[in-house]
């Protein structure tokens, strides 16, 4: 479906409007809750913010390629089928951050939510990277706060074996500033020491260099702290046992042609994952969904 399929077919709700990107359609969503701003290429949120906030939820860099083919950087890009690097070279974080997703549902219920589901055809241009086949869909919930669901069903006659990640980009006011709370009794792999296995910090996080870490286990409430803006980001994660946190900081940003050599400053990911050792394994005609809820809160 192109931009006027989309815009005859959703015409009667007021509260979500499309654009036209570079090629792929653009979802607008306003609400008395939040403003939204939906990319298809990457079936990717780019940007959140509740009416009740002074600052948006996620940040999205100036230098950001918005290209079929590439990935936006910032966001909530959708790694999938595979995360990291990979094993035979077919690049990182697998191929639904560079497609153009399609709409599959999108509703509005009486208390003014509204609940977008995306699905990714499987293109033929990725045919020589994953042979086997599945189902991906994308639901985006908005309300007062935004919860995601990514749902893959394994429609081959072989085990799937996936890893993956909701690769969210946090705008924060100064990397200085802030810490992770929830964090602090799971090991993890240091990416910056050569995935090194690393104790518990038994502290939170707070960012002072690169850091590329994945960490093991599960965390009931992972919390971004932000006095500077007066207000912590709670994340909720089901399915999953993994997370990862990363900013390039001085050296890696001046490598990133989509990223500016100061938005280290602006940005940290925590990244919802299935990663390392807790890929999953999903026999033929079996599911996953992982699943995140952010919310917004004062300090």
């Amino acid at each position: 479906m192109n931009i006027e399929d989309y815009r005859a077919k959703f015409a009667t709700l007021e509260s979500v409007s499309f654009t036209e990107g570079l090629g792929f359609p653009l979802v607008h969503i306003r609400t008395r809750f939040c403003e939204v701003l939906i990319s298809l290429l990457g079936g990717q949120v780019l940007s959140y913010q509740p009416t009740s906030q002074a600052h948006d939820l996620l940040f999205r860099s100036r230098q950001a390629h918005f290209e079929i083919g590439k990935g936006i950087k910032g966001g909530i890009p959708v790694c999938w089928p595979w995360f990291g690097e990979h094993p035979e070279g077919h690049g990182m974080h697998g191929f639904a951050r560079s497609c153009v997703w399609q709409i599959n549902r999108l509703i509005e219920d009486d208390c003014g939510v509204v609940e977008i589901e995306l699905g990714l055809p499987q293109p033929d241009a990725v045919n020589d990277q994953w042979v086997q086949t599945a189902d991906l869909t994308l639901s985006i919930r908005c309300g007062k706060w935004l919860s995601l669901g990514l749902r893959t069903l394994n429609t081959s006659d072989q085990p799937l074996v996936l890893s993956q990640a909701l690769h969210t980009y946090f705008a924060i006011s100064d990397i200085s500033s802030v810490h992770i709370e929830g964090l602090e009794s799971q090991s993890y792999l240091d990416k910056v020491q050569q995935f090194k296995r690393c104790d518990p910090s038994r502290q939170p996080i707070a960012v002072q260099q690169e850091v590329d870490r994945i960490y093991e286990g599960t965390a009931p409430l992972i919390k971004l702290v932000d006095p500077q803006w007066q207000r912590q980001i709670e994340i909720t994660a089901q399915n999953s046992a993994s997370t990862v946190v990363w900013n390039p900081w001085i050296e890696k940003a001046r490598l990133m042609a989509d990223f500016a050599d100061d938005e280290y400053h602006s940005m940290i990911c925590i990244e919802t994952a299935n990663a390392a050792s807790d890929a999953r394994l999903l026999a033929p005609g079996t599911e996953h969904q992982l699943a995140v809820t952010y919310r917004v809160t004062a300090l």
